[in-house]
């Protein structure tokens, strides 16, 4: 599978919405987890395992290695400094899966049935109302699911 290479690294301005391209990657990102560590290097890591950095500058993408297994999407947990990620695509059981960044090896963690996107969410900053509103959503794609089957 031929992997596309036009993918550009966008800045957006978070008050107006406007995007700047910043530069052209030369990666293509449609399997990919993308996060950025604490020290603020922007990792992508793509379908077929290749990691990357990413200069926020200018989009430059450099080859780190391979972890030698799919990974899909993925984030940098904030106070360990770990990057979790999913090992596979499609539908049906997708293992989580624990990424040392820097020996590029991993540990599968769990199978959970259907995990897609994954984010850490920071506990201290995070409001009551939130977690109402974010339980009562998970609640309702319960039952959602649960009507359909």
């Amino acid at each position: 599978m031929a992997e596309p290479s036009d993918d550009d690294l966008v800045s957006v301005n978070t008050a107006t919405g406007a995007g700047t391209v910043l530069g052209e990657s030369g990666l293509g990102t449609g399997i990919l987890g993308l996060s950025f560590n604490a020290a603020g290097i922007l990792y992508p890591v793509n379908y077929s395992g290749d990691v990357y950095t990413i200069d926020t500058a200018t989009g430059a993408a450099t080859s780190v290695g391979n972890l030698n297994q799919t990974a899909h999407h993925g984030d940098f947990d904030p106070v360990s400094g770990l990057y979790y990620r999913i090992d596979v695509t499609g539908s049906g059981p997708r293992n989580l899966v624990l990424a040392n960044m820097s020996t590029l090896t991993f540990t599968t963690l769990t199978t959970i049935d259907n995990l897609h996107p994954l984010t850490f969410v920071d506990e201290a900053v995070t409001e009551p109302g939130t977690l109402l509103m974010l339980g009562a959503g998970l609640g309702a794609l319960v039952l959602f699911r649960r009507k359909r089957a």
